[in-house]
């Protein structure tokens, strides 16, 4: 990093990438994830590292503050083709930065756009992308230094359903009420139950819900969003969201196996619904909202302030009452004149 960078206000930046560096940087990035009122389950160490193993292999880095010794800020990026972009970018609903609690992101958005441009000079990239940002992301704000151009503009749309009071679908029609009770019903007549993450445990519910996705599509003669890739990162995560207290997992049985099951996680006062599947063979008993309605009434007694639905304007999710959340995207380019080069 550059001098620019190096030190404002008495914070340090520091930069890591090194295997052993990012391992010993997870207890302190842990503590500030579950410290910062804004993270969202795509900043944490159990997604993300689990995302650079199998999306950025040796382009993956952290970018940290420390002050008097404590990391306050963290912002994961990694590198691609010439442009620096946000770590999880792909995968993830969400990117953004972290920042510890009781400090004002905004104030620190000079600082941000500061080191984005000093990690690009350092790997000759003339690009920076970040996307996904929610309105109040401090990445949208700071002027670009001199020699960079930036522009602004809407992203991906997200759904959210905000729970409020001790129902949130109580507001729902009596119609609607009626088929859930059936669907209820016809579970129970078939001896199946609602249950949360399966004996055989974390590994085997990824696996799981990626095959159940997969078939879910495969009826309707699409291949649904995962590709191997993304089934490898699904397994690999599960594991590691379950082990630091993120998961959120709620599915189906019927004879010892899961006919339908959806992968949620916590985040700050959220809980984030991001994959859902079930067996076409049991889509008359609506196994896909029962297990949603499922997550949103645990995150409702874990005392969630929000359920994400996510990417993806499916018309069960305005069924249920979420809104449309925007998100948005910034893009700094450097100016031609001073360019330097692509990695």
């Amino acid at each position: 990093m550059n001098q620019r960078g190096a030190r404002r206000d008495r914070r340090e930046v520091m930069v890591t990438s090194s295997e052993a560096g990012l391992a010993a940087l997870v207890p302190a990035w842990s503590r500030l994830w579950r410290d910062d009122p804004r993270a969202t389950p795509f900043q944490a160490p159990a997604w993300l590292l689990p995302w650079a193993r199998h999306y950025a292999p040796g382009r993956f880095a952290i970018i940290g503050w420390r002050e008097g010794g404590e990391l306050v800020a963290l912002l994961p990026v990694f590198h691609w083709q010439g442009t620096l972009y946000l770590a999880g970018t792909g995968p993830s609903d969400y990117g953004d930065v972290l920042v510890q609690r009781g400090r004002a992101p905004a104030r620190l958005a000079g600082e941000f756009m500061d080191a984005l441009v000093d990690f690009a000079d350092c790997h000759r990239l003339g690009r920076i992308e970040l996307r996904q940002l929610r309105i109040d992301s401090p990445l949208l704000g700071g002027h670009p230094p001199s020699g960079w151009q930036s522009s602004t503009g809407g992203d991906l749309q997200c759904t959210v359903l905000p729970l409020l009071g001790e129902d949130p679908l109580g507001g729902q029609s009596g119609h609607w009420r009626r088929n859930l009770r059936r669907a209820e019903r016809m579970l129970r007549d078939a001896g199946a139950e609602l249950r949360g993450l399966p004996h055989a445990g974390a590994a085997a519910a990824g696996s799981s819900v990626v095959a159940l996705h997969r078939e879910r599509w495969r009826a309707r003669g699409e291949e649904g969003v995962i590709d191997q890739r993304l089934a490898r990162f699904i397994t690999d995560a599960v594991p590691s969201l379950h082990a630091a207290g993120i998961l959120r997992y709620h599915c189906i049985e019927h004879g010892g196996r899961a006919v339908a099951a959806l992968l949620g996680m916590s985040g700050a006062a959220s809980v984030h619904a991001w994959l859902c599947g079930f067996e076409p063979e049991w889509s008359r008993a609506s196994p896909g909202t029962l297990v949603t309605v499922a997550a949103i009434r645990g995150a409702v007694a874990e005392g969630a302030r929000s359920f994400h639905m996510l990417r993806g304007r499916e018309a069960y999710k305005y069924d249920l009452g979420a809104e449309d959340r925007p998100t948005w995207r910034r893009r700094l380019r450097r100016n031609q004149h001073t360019a330097t080069g692509s990695a």
